[in-house]
Parts: structure tokens; sequence; C-alpha cells
């Protein structure tokens, strides 16, 4: 089920946007990026990361190595929101039914949530990204697997040392989607030491 083009569930949010914007090429596919929602550009064209962020994605996604066509995009709320502010919880709320209808078109083996509207869309709770960016987490729903990792819009504030992180994010995504996780082979990621035995 996608969002409908006259969709009324957030009204501060149909007021604002111009279109109701769905994810891309429905189909399954190995691994899903979830954003968290429309910017100007993707309002004008009803089409998900077709803007500057979208651009950086791609970029992200060439210096991972990841195959074309392997992926597809889309995002944890549908409408442009006011001044284009995150979402609040209220309004990922809402649309998280278009969310979870999206997992059953595209049938991701991973999904890459980026940033923190998408991740906590995707875990049903609010989820701050720094505690799990890089973590292989679960979508309770379906048992996809999901990483964690920052939206290209947080590397165009000028953090793009943070690139580095996310491409790797992106690689053991990649990984994960062939069947296996290369979480102590890349450099970046740890293992929590919880007890003195794992030493």
């Amino acid at each position: 089920m996608s969002a409908p083009h006259d969709c009324q569930r957030c009204p501060a949010l149909a007021i604002v946007r111009s279109l109701v914007v769905n994810g891309r090429r429905p189909e399954p596919v190995d691994i899903l990026f979830v954003g968290q929602g429309p910017g100007k550009a993707e309002d004008e064209q009803a089409r998900a990361f077709v803007g500057p962020a979208g651009s950086v994605l791609g970029a992200l996604a060439r210096a991972s190595d990841l195959p074309q066509g392997s992926f597809s995009v889309t995002n944890a709320v549908r409408c442009l929101t006011p001044g284009n502010r995150p979402p609040h919880k209220t309004e990922w709320t809402a649309c998280r039914s278009y969310l979870l209808a999206d997992l059953e078109r595209y049938q991701p083996k991973v999904l890459v949530a980026l940033g923190a509207t998408a991740i906590s869309s995707l875990l049903g709770k609010v989820t701050p990204v720094d505690g799990v960016a890089g973590q292989l987490l679960t979508q309770p729903e379906t048992g996809i697997p999901i990483i964690p990792t920052y939206h290209p819009a947080y590397l165009m504030r000028g953090n793009w040392g943070a690139s580095v992180v996310v491409v790797r994010h992106f690689q053991r995504a990649i990984a994960a989607a062939q069947g296996h996780d290369r979480q102590s082979e890349s450099p970046g990621f740890y293992t929590p030491i919880t007890h003195v035995d794992q030493l």
C-alpha cells in the first residue's frame, strides 16, 4: 500500500507538501535504503532521493562498490515537512504502515537506515543515530537486518569526514546481503566486550 496522493494523516504536512513521495522501483532488491523524508526537489518531482542528498547517496553507493540495480530507496515519511525540519514522532508513526508495506513490496535482504528518523521508524521507537550506527539490528515485524548509519544530509552539513564510516556501513550491508557479515574484518567495527573471558 503506497501513501495515497491525497493522504491527510498529518494535516500540518498536507498543507505544506506539493506531492506525496513514495519509494522508487518497488520490486525485490538486495538492499533498501530508508531515508527521512522528501526535500524540496523530491516534493516537486514526487521521486525519492533526486535532490542533493540523492547525489551524495549515489556517490557513497559507488564508493562502496554497491552493484547497480541491487538497491532502491524509500523514506520513513512521505511528505515535505514545514521548513524541511525533521519529522515529529507523530508524523513518522502515521507513515509507518506505508514503510512496512514497502518492506513487503521490496523484500530486501538488508535495510540501511539513513538517520534517526529512518532508524526510529524501522524500529518503532525513538532511537538516536550515534548509539547504533554501524550495528546489525533487526526490524521487529519482519526480521530483516538493519544497518543504521548517517544520512547524506548530515555529511552535507560539514561532516564529510564521516563519509568513510558511512561507506564502511554500506559495505557491511553488502556483506550481510550476500549472507556473511564482515564485522570482524572491516576496520571501524568493534565487538563489545561484556565479560573478561571475551578479552
